[in-house]
């Protein structure tokens, strides 16, 4: 059977990975597979992470009325937490825990309309508790865990510390990812928030995931942990984006703060000043460009990128003559000339059309990624 569990962290704190191991460990069963799925990035009620977590177990006796016990002593009163951002206008909502068990797998659509949008339905499980936070929690059940990678989750026990050495040297395993940025010499997997975690080691395989863990809580500098699980996840799987998207560029507005927009003839997208590169790649385009891009679409209609690609780039340039000549403009309006022949025609220029076959996808730097965004869209844009 599958437990799913989501919305019982705020801002105060809490951790709904720290809460769901927690659960684990009052349970008597075999855990089958543990998960953590990501969910749609603009949902209006999401958490910090905007994660939810699941486990398929093999159960013992009396499950259920575990779970009822574990619920009202242990997840309940989570609720009603809220705080206020001090870097974000977005409003908060109070938390709202869900948890429910399915006997078999649900309906996998369910979380891809899940990651892709905001929803408020539920598919009927066998036992449920709570509010809101069920339906993330019926989602990281209905995940087929393909195109899977793994998080490894330590909790603190008090302070966090994570040793800067031993971090280095995982980040230089091949098979872990965004560990580390070297471009701004700093870790990527130690939250700053007053939540219990303590890191999360992202691997591409679980032997992976657990040597390194090992590692870092081994070494000198770590602080003291309360436990660790690896969870199978969503995360690097571009699931959020349904396609790659194209358009020609009519106009290219730039933004106090660095921000870009770029309006396209049939849409509009916007580049944030943390972006780094792609903002940077925005801001060079000219009406005339031809684009690849991907990325969501917020409330308002325009796409917030997250990858963009400049595929065809026109310029203008002085008409061939028909004797070979390259013409001359004759003044503004009045058309060209053949130096050589003399031959006179009407344009003053021709628009030439350039096409990149090997033009590469620019991405956002490590820090300012999305859990769900691929790591590198040159090698595998393809499967969105």
């Amino acid at each position: 059977m599958w437990i799913g569990l989501d919305d019982t962290d705020s801002l105060l704190g809490g951790c709904t990975t720290y809460t769901f191991h927690q659960v684990l460990c009052e349970l008597d069963c075999e855990i089958l597979e543990l998960r953590l799925v990501r969910l749609y990035p603009f949902a209006q009620r999401r958490t910090r992470g905007n994660a939810a977590v699941a486990a398929k177990i093999i159960p013992k006796e009396q499950t259920i009325d575990d779970l009822d016990r574990i619920w009202t002593e242990m997840i309940e009163p989570l609720k009603g937490k809220i705080a206020e951002s001090e870097h974000d206008n977005r409003k908060q909502y109070p938390s709202e825990p869900g948890m429910v068990v399915y006997q078999n797998d649900p309906d996998p659509e369910y979380y891809w309309t899940a990651v892709r949008r905001q929803i408020d339905y539920l598919p009927t499980p066998v036992r449920a508790w709570g509010g809101w936070g069920m339906i993330g929690a019926a989602a990281a059940c209905a995940w087929k865990g393909t195109n899977a990678t793994y998080e490894s989750i330590a909790w603190r026990k008090n302070m966090r510390a994570v040793d800067e050495k031993a971090l280095i040297e995982v980040d230089h395993i091949d098979g872990t990812f965004l560990c580390r940025d070297p471009r701004l010499k700093q870790g990527l997997l130690a939250p700053r928030g007053p939540c219990p975690v303590m890191f999360g080691l992202r691997a591409f395989t679980v032997d992976i995931a657990e040597s390194a863990t090992k590692k870092l809580i081994s070494a000198p500098g770590t602080a003291e942990i309360e436990g660790w699980r690896i969870f199978k996840t969503n995360q690097a799987s571009g699931d959020h984006l349904a396609m790659i998207h194209k358009g020609k560029v009519e106009e290219i507005l730039v933004k106090k703060g660095g921000h870009v927009i770029v309006q396209l003839e049939h849409d509009t997208v916007i580049a944030f000043g943390e972006t780094g590169d792609v903002k940077l790649l925005a801001q060079s385009l000219v009406s005339g460009d031809c684009v690849e891009y991907v990325g969501l679409r917020a409330s308002d209609g325009s796409i917030h990128l997250e990858g963009l690609r400049k595929t065809h780039s026109y310029h203008q340039e002085r008409p061939l003559c028909s004797c070979g000549k390259r013409m001359k403009s004759m003044g503004k309006n009045q058309g060209s000339r053949c130096p050589s022949c003399r031959t006179i025609i009407k344009k003053d220029y021709e628009s030439k059309l350039e096409y990149d076959p090997e033009a590469k996808w620019t991405m956002p730097p490590l820090n300012a990624r999305r859990h769900l965004s691929k790591l590198d869209l040159n090698q595998n844009s393809h499967d969105l």
